[in-house]
């Protein structure tokens, strides 16, 4: 664990990206989330990955969510990705694509309980009923899709990177961690409360037809549907649904900085040498050549990748909950 003054300076950077990310959103909302997705995202996930590893992704099976979380990402991003390599669609990729908010909060369940239930006679039972009471869900189809939508995106990059701050701070008594938390969250609500549009620069076709040639756009509208706003109806470039843009490239420009910021406190650099330094290093800069050759290509090369991350994460989720809920009673208890 790293001590007070390492946190501190840690936390003090952490708070400059956070600015910079939100300067970075605001001037350009569109553009800069999407090199950001393309040359950070991929590094972060194979960097993360990694570091689950070593962790035993924070639960007692770790080869059976390994294999859990791969089972989890074919059914969710494989119709996408055989449509698009294949070039032909098949009927029966678009049945199993149905089910795909399903089951991503079906791995979001799976990973809470592989990581606060190990006796594994519990943990089949438990995973029996959360598979049956789940098939209520279809009865609310549009939480359901929403969900399905916002838990591995929005939620993931902000709502999840706060909790993780926020743990981190509570368990470290940081003080300026604690801030760091504060004025995140904060960033994100003044976004829709103050004109940040009269910054933006207008969208440029690239990013126009980037966005929406890969369905970005989905995002954006659950976001609106969530505000009360309803579907934006394609105008994603304007007013709030510049906004909207505005916020989520605020949140997943921070996820990726506020990632690298923490080596020390996090660690995950622990163990990264070597062949698999190398390897790393490889495949993120053959992933980055692909987006700069063509963007559709990278995007379809790293979708499951950047699944598995999110999936492979849900047991630190579920443990960040459970440690956040442990330090605030330890302070209620004084």
């Amino acid at each position: 664990m790293a001590n007070a003054t390492t946190v501190t300076k840690i936390e003090s950077i952490n708070i400059a990206l956070i600015f910079l990310s939100l300067v970075l959103a605001v001037v350009m909302p569109f553009e800069m989330f999407l090199i950001a997705y393309a040359m950070l995202g991929p590094l972060h996930y194979l960097t993360e990955i990694n570091w689950l590893n070593n962790k035993s992704y924070f639960t007692s099976s770790k080869w059976l969510w390994l294999l859990a979380s791969l089972a989890f990402v074919l059914l969710i991003t494989g119709p996408e990705v055989i449509r698009y390599f294949a070039g032909t669609d098949f009927s029966w990729l678009n049945t199993i694509e149905s089910y795909a908010p399903f089951t991503i909060l079906m791995a979001l369940y799976a990973g809470a309980i592989f990581a606060l239930v190990k006796d594994p006679g519990k943990r089949i039972i438990a995973l029996a009923v959360g598979a049956f009471l789940a098939q209520l869900l279809f009865a609310l189809p549009t939480a359901l899709v929403a969900l399905g939508i916002l838990v591995p995106t929005v939620m993931h990059v902000f709502l999840f990177t706060a909790l993780f701050m926020l743990y981190g701070a509570a368990k470290n008594r940081s003080g300026i961690g604690l801030l760091a938390v504060m004025i995140l969250i904060s960033c994100a609500v003044l976004i829709f409360f103050i004109d940040t549009t009269a910054l933006s620069s207008s969208a440029t076709a690239w990013a126009k037809e980037s966005f929406g040639t890969y369905r970005f756009e989905v995002v954006n509208n659950q976001v609106a549907n969530v505000l009360g706003i309803g579907n934006l109806h394609q105008d994603y470039f304007n007013g709030i649904g510049m906004k909207i843009q505005t916020f989520i490239a605020f949140a997943y420009i921070h996820h990726y900085l506020n990632w690298f910021a923490k080596t020390a406190v996090i660690g995950w650099h622990q163990g990264l040498k070597g062949t698999r330094f190398w390897a790393i290093v490889g495949i993120w800069l053959l992933l980055c050549s692909l987006f700069l050759v063509d963007y559709r290509l990278g995007f379809f090369c790293t979708i499951s990748l950047s699944f598995l991350h999110v999936i492979l994460e849900f047991p630190l989720n579920a443990h960040s909950l459970k440690g956040i809920a442990q330090e605030l009673k330890a302070l209620v208890k004084g």
